[in-house]
């Protein structure tokens, strides 16, 4: 029997280092995703300079989310978010008019990009905000404001927004999120530091 015999240094000693050690993987796994987006692209700011990051693990290749069709209505300012923007307007979009906005968003560090989900903002409308996917068309308005599109993960999105709107419409902007799925490094780090963890506890337990 084991119990009530007091740990060696060197039993000690291997105990810390495997702590440190499953405590190092999971913050590697963390850390991942920033460092590669501050290698890839500053942080995107209003007005726009592109390519940027979004968070820590997205970049914005381009984009053109101005609305010039609706004359001064295209004023806005986007704000970024961890996993999105918003375009918000100075003065509402509205009808009867139609404007298009266009963008590219990629995923750093093997991540995909599985989700979009989006939103609209004090709207007024029996048209239509669509949402381009991979997966189908993302179709918003008045009694639908919001919704999510699941598809196929991809790397890079090239998607679009286009807004209809008839006579005495409104609307003044939208969010949209981008879900992610790991990648496979990150989670294998993060499970080698629970499982580490996991070792630990286990020869303390046998030791007691």
């Amino acid at each position: 029997m084991m119990r009530g015999r007091a740990l060696s240094p060197e039993d000690a000693f291997r105990g810390k280092l495997a702590v440190v050690l499953a405590f190092a993987a999971m913050l590697i796994a963390g850390a991942i995703p920033l460092g590669a987006s501050l290698a890839w692209a500053s942080a995107c700011t209003s007005p726009l300079v592109t390519p940027c990051s979004i968070g820590s693990n997205l970049v914005l290749n381009s984009a053109d989310i101005t609305f010039s069709t609706f004359g001064m209505g295209h004023h806005g300012t986007l704000t970024f978010l961890s996993d999105g923007f918003t375009f918000d307007t100075t003065v509402p979009l509205s009808g009867p008019g139609s404007g298009a906005a266009t963008y590219s968003i990629s995923s750093l560090t093997g991540a995909t990009i599985e989700d979009l989900s989006a939103s609209l903002i004090n709207d007024r409308l029996t048209d239509s905000v669509t949402f381009t996917t991979p997966g189908g068309n993302l179709v918003l308005d008045s009694n639908t404001p919001s919704g999510e599109k699941l598809f196929a993960p991809v790397s890079t999105l090239s998607g679009s927004i286009t807004v209809v709107l008839g006579p005495g419409e409104t609307v003044e902007g939208f969010t949209i999120h981008f879900s992610q799925i790991p990648e496979p490094s990150a989670l294998l780090l993060l499970g080698s530091g629970f499982a580490a963890l996991a070792c630990v506890a286990l020869r303390r337990h046998r030791h007691e």
